[in-house]
């Protein structure tokens, strides 16, 4: 789970790597974004969710990602966020432990322990996916 922003410049510059982790793993884990576009640039949320979409797109993304539309207080409470910073990214085992987690931009040396930390998170649920 990648939290990002189309406003966000280190969000913007690590997207190449979350790609490349992404192929690398295949159909081993599930990437998603959450993008917290509606928390410094309010709007109507279909219009900023197609704005995230297309540039996502354009950006060569291809994994999916969501608006997330309720207040930032919800979002890092449910996700158990302890920085109000974006980018970060986690990796949770299905049931919900994070067993990697990077706060700010992730660096070519983050792309393996993040690969790695998903398969060990695919291994943990002894169900083939994570």
């Amino acid at each position: 789970m990648n939290h990002w922003a189309t406003w966000c410049d280190p969000c913007v510059d690590e997207l190449p790597r979350l790609v490349r982790a992404a192929a690398g793993l295949g159909s081993t884990a599930e990437f998603i974004g959450v993008s917290w576009d509606l928390f410094d640039h309010p709007g109507v949320a279909s219009k900023v969710a197609a704005k995230v979409a297309a540039f996502a797109s354009s950006s060569g993304v291809g994994f999916g990602s969501v608006l997330f539309t309720g207040t930032p207080a919800e979002l890092f409470a449910a996700c158990k966020l302890d920085v109000e910073q974006v980018p970060q990214t986690l990796v949770l085992a299905p049931d919900g432990t994070v067993i990697w987690h990077k706060k700010g931009m992730l660096t070519d040396d983050d792309v393996f322990p993040l690969i790695a930390a998903a398969k060990a998170a695919n291994a943990r649920s002894g169900t083939g996916s994570a």
